[in-house]
């Protein structure tokens, strides 16, 4: 399965790993002075809470399937992913090496563009000699 990371979790979760999984997780005061954490809904800074939480057993790391993240995290509603991603709250993650990158950041379609053309003109200059 697919994980994303919370952002700077080691830098804000000072737990020893040694110690296994943390009975709790620090929430800094300052947190109420970020402008991006404030930008959010009352649902949503329930969400993250709810989702460092779950981070915990994992080492800063959660399953990037919104619907796993609702059942995990005893949610009513699917938690906003995206909005999180986007105020830089969760970020990417990765398995097996291949990189986890929020849908808007996510683009495919150049690079196969690109490779179709190459082909394309390959396939009509005539063979070197």
């Amino acid at each position: 399965m697919t994980r994303l990371r919370i952002r700077n979790w080691e830098r804000w979760q000072s737990y020893r790993k040694d110690r296994g999984q943390p009975p709790w997780i620090k929430i800094h005061r300052q947190l109420l002075r970020n402008p991006d954490f404030v930008a959010l809904t009352d649902a949503q800074r329930g969400q993250l809470l709810a989702i460092w939480i779950l981070a915990a057993d994992k080492d800063g790391t959660i399953p990037a399937d919104p619907d796993v993240l609702k059942k995990l995290c005893y949610m009513d509603t699917t938690p906003a992913i995206q909005v999180l991603i986007a105020r830089g709250f969760i970020e990417g993650g990765s398995q097996g090496g291949a990189r986890v990158a929020s849908e808007w950041r996510q683009s495919d379609a150049p690079e196969v563009e690109a490779e179709a053309e190459a082909e394309a003109k390959a396939e009509a200059e005539p063979p070197a000699r």
